[in-house]
C-alpha cells in the first residue's frame, strides 16, 4: 500500500491504524468458525507520526548519542570492577597456589555475572549500546540528515562495540568459566561440595591472566571513546 504524505507539514501529527477483513471469526463459546461472508475485522492499535524539522530530528538523535556516552561510562565502571576482582583472584592464586572453595570461588561467580552484564550492556541485549548506536545511525541516514560529525561519532561507537564483541567479550567469559568448571551456572553439582576444586593452579592462573588481559583491552577501548 502506497501512502502519499506529500502534503504534510512540519508540526503536523498523523494518526493511523490498519484494518483487515477475512472469513475467520469466533463464536460465543470461543470456537473458530468460517463465516459465509467476510465480516471479521481486525484492527491494529492507533499509531501517531509527528512531522518534525530536520533540526529537531538531528537534536533527537544527538540526545541518543549523549545517552550512549553515559551508558558507556557506566559499563566502563562495571568492567573496571570486574577486572580488579580478577586481579584479586590472580594474586590469591599466585600466593597460595589454590583458590579457596568459599571466598574465592564465590567471588569468581560474581565476576562471571558482572562480566556477563558488561557484555549485555555493550553488545548482547536488545537495548545494548551496539544496537542503539546502529539504530541511531540508521535514523540519521534514513532521514537524509547531513551531520558528518554525529554520524562519525555514532559510527565509531558501533564499530568499537562490534570489535569488542568479536575479539574480547566472549573470550573473557569463556576464560573465567574455565578457571573452575563448577563455577559454570550449568555445571552439575560437585560431588565434593565444600572442598577445593581439583584444578591445575598453573592452568587456572593462565586463564585468569588471559581474562585480565582481555579486560584491559576492553577498558582501553571504552576509555578512548
Amino acid at each position: 500500500y502506497d501512502w502519499e504524505l506529500n502534503e504534510v507539514t512540519e508540526g503536523m501529527q498523523v494518526r493511523f491504524y490498519v484494518e483487515a477483513v477475512d472469513d475467520f471469526d469466533l463464536d460465543a463459546s470461543g470456537r473458530a468458525v468460517l463465516t459465509p461472508e467476510p465480516r471479521h475485522v481486525g484492527r491494529s492499535l492507533t499509531r501517531t507520526i509527528t512531522i518534525v524539522t530536520p533540526a529537531e530530528k538531528t537534536a533527537e538523535i544527538a540526545g541518543k548519542y549523549g545517552q550512549l556516552r553515559e551508558d558507556l561510562v557506566r559499563a566502563e565502571k562495571l568492567q573496571r570492577r570486574s577486572q580488579e576482582q580478577v586481579g584479586q583472584l590472580r594474586v590469591q592464586l599466585q600466593k597460595t597456589k589454590r583458590l579457596r572453595p568459599n571466598e574465592d570461588l564465590s567471588l569468581l561467580n560474581r565476576v562471571i555475572q558482572d562480566q556477563t552484564d558488561v557484555s549485555q550492556q555493550l553488545v548482547d541485549a536488545d537495548t545494548s549500546i551496539l544496537r542503539r548506536a546502529r539504530q541511531a545511525l540508521h535514523e540519521l541516514r534514513a532521514n537524509h540528515l547531513a551531520n558528518p560529525a554525529l554520524q562519525r561519532r555514532l559510527g565509531r561507537i558501533a564499530a568499537e562495540m562490534e570489535a569488542l564483541r568479536l575479539r574480547h567479550l566472549r573470550k573473557i567469559v569463556d576464560e573465567l568459566w574455565a578457571v573452575d568448571s563448577s563455577s559454570h551456572p550449568l555445571a552439575p553439582p560437585s560431588k565434593s561440595a565444600g572442598k577445593p576444586a581439583a584444578a591445575d593452579p598453573v592452568e587456572q592462573l593462565g586463564r585468569l591472566e588471559s581474562a585480565e588481559g582481555q579486560q584491559r583491552e576492553v577498558l582501553k577501548s571504552l576509555n578512548e571513546l
